[in-house]
C-alpha cells in the first residue's frame, strides 16, 4: 500500500509512519517546509508541495496528483481543512482519513462542536457563549475565559476577563470569540481514530508542562472509563471516520468537555505496536497503550527551566525529563535541530512567536 501522511512538520506524522511501518507499505510524508522533522523518519520518502495559504491553487494541483497516486492519505494537522476544500470525488474522499466537510468544520469551531457531542453520564458541557461583538462580553463576577472560535496552542486566550484586557480585541460576526465558564480542576485529553463509527484506537492522558498554559510537551497516560465511554458514543453518534481529540476538566465531581480538535494530536504517541491497513482501506490497531510518560525531545529543559527555578519546581522538571520516553527517539539526533532551526528562522523573518510560525501557513480560521 502506498500511504501519504501530510504535515511532516508534526512529530505525530513521524508517529503515524512508525505505526504503519510494514513490508507491504511504502510510506511518504509531505509538507511545504524544507526540513520538517518527519522527513528524517527511517524508510520514509519526502514530497514537498507549495505553501498552502500563499499559493492554494498550486497546492491544490500538487495534492490532487498525490491523491490519485496513493492508496491512503492521512492528514495530521490543520492542512486537513484545506484538503477538505478541494473538489474531490467520492473515491478520492474515501482515500482520506477524515469526516465529511460539514462535520469537520463544525468540530473545528469552538462553539458549534458542542452540538455534535453525545450525552454521557458524569460528563457535562461547560457553559459557553458565542461572542460576535465586544458589547456581548459578560463582565459579571463569574470567572470565565475568552478565546477565538478558531485558535490553537492557547494563543490569544484571555484568562482575566475585564474591560481593560478586552478593550483592544477584534471581535465581529466574521471574527467570533467564545466566552467560557472557568472550571477549576484537573486537565485531561484524549485522542481517537475511527472508521464508519467504529472506534479503532483510543488514548487518554494528563497534559503537563504546558506552553501558553494550553499545549502540553509532557504526557502522562491515564485510563478513565468516562472518557473511553464518551469516545465510543461520539464515534457511533456521528458514524465518525477520522481523528479527533477532546480536552476535559475534572472538577472532582464531573468531567467537563471544553474543546475539540478533529485532527492528529499528541495522544497518537501513546500507541505502541502497529496500525494495519487492509487493501480495502480498513484500519486496525494491533497493540496496547503505553504506560510510561512521554515528552517531546528536549522541550522540557529548553522551555521550562527558568520558570521551574523561579517556582521551585526544577527538581520536578528534571525528574519528569529523565523518567519519560522521548517521542523523537527513533529519529536521528540532527532531525530536531534542523527542523527547529527552520522554524526559528521563519518566526524571526515573519516576526512571530515560534508556535505561531509553526502553523501560520496551514492554520484555518473558517
Amino acid at each position: 500500500m502506498n500511504i501519504l501522511i501530510t504535515s511532516a512538520r508534526a512529530p505525530v506524522a513521524a508517529e503515524w509512519a512508525r505505526l504503519l511501518k510494514s513490508e507491504k507499505n511504502q510510506i511518504f510524508v509531505c509538507d511545504s517546509l524544507y526540513f520538517p522533522i518527519s522527513k528524517f523518519t527511517p524508510n520514509v520518502k519526502y514530497l514537498r508541495h507549495e505553501n498552502i495559504k500563499n499559493n492554494f491553487e498550486a497546492y491544490s494541483i500538487s495534492i490532487k496528483k498525490y491523491i490519485s497516486k496513493f492508496d491512503f492519505i492521512i492528514p495530521t494537522c490543520e492542512d486537513i481543512f484545506w484538503l477538505a476544500k478541494l473538489p474531490l470525488n467520492d473515491n478520492e474522499r474515501k482515500k482520506c482519513l477524515m469526516p465529511p466537510v460539514e462535520i469537520l468544520l463544525q468540530l473545528h469551531n469552538k462553539f458549534s462542536f458542542f452540538n455534535l457531542l453525545p450525552e454521557c453520564e458524569n460528563i457535562g458541557i461547560v457553559k459557553t457563549k458565542l461572542i460576535k461583538d465586544k458589547s456581548e462580553i459578560d463582565y459579571s463576577k463569574e470567572k470565565s475565559i475568552l478565546k477565538p472560535v478558531y485558535s490553537r496552542f492557547g494563543q490569544k486566550i484571555i484568562r482575566d476577563v475585564n474591560p481593560q484586557t478586552c478593550k483592544n480585541l477584534e471581535i465581529s460576526a466574521t471574527i467570533a470569540w467564545v466566552q467560557q465558564k472557568f472550571i477549576q480542576g484537573e486537565n485531561y485529553c484524549n485522542f481517537l481514530i475511527a472508521q464508519n463509527g467504529n472506534l479503532i484506537a483510543h488514548s487518554a492522558y494528563r497534559p503537563k508542562w504546558l506552553i501558553n498554559n494550553a499545549a502540553a510537551s509532557y504526557f502522562e497516560p491515564i485510563y478513565d472509563k468516562r472518557i473511553e465511554n464518551f469516545a465510543q458514543k461520539f464515534c457511533k453518534k456521528l458514524n465518525f471516520t477520522g481523528q479527533a481529540a477532546f480536552d476535559f476538566i475534572d472538577d472532582g465531581k464531573k468531567l467537563w468537555v471544553i474543546e475539540c480538535n478533529p485532527r492528529s494530536t499528541s495522544g497518537l504517541h501513546l500507541f505502541s505496536g502497529r496500525i494495519e491497513l487492509s487493501k480495502q482501506g480498513e484500519l486496525s490497531y494491533l497493540g496496547q497503550r503505553k504506560t510510561q510518560s512521554l515528552r517531546v525531545g528536549y522541550s522540557l529543559p529548553l522551555l521550562f527551566s527558568l520558570n521551574a527555578i523561579k517556582n521551585k519546581k526544577f527538581k520536578k522538571l528534571w525528574h519528569d525529563f529523565y523518567n519519560s520516553q522521548d517521542v523523537l527517539n527513533h529519529l536521528p539526533f540532527y532531525a530536531p535541530i534542523l527542523s527547529f532551526s527552520e522554524l526559528i528562522i521563519k518566526a524571526c523573518y515573519n516576526k512571530q512567536s515560534l508556535s505561531a510560525a509553526s502553523t501560520a501557513d496551514i492554520e484555518y480560521n473558517g
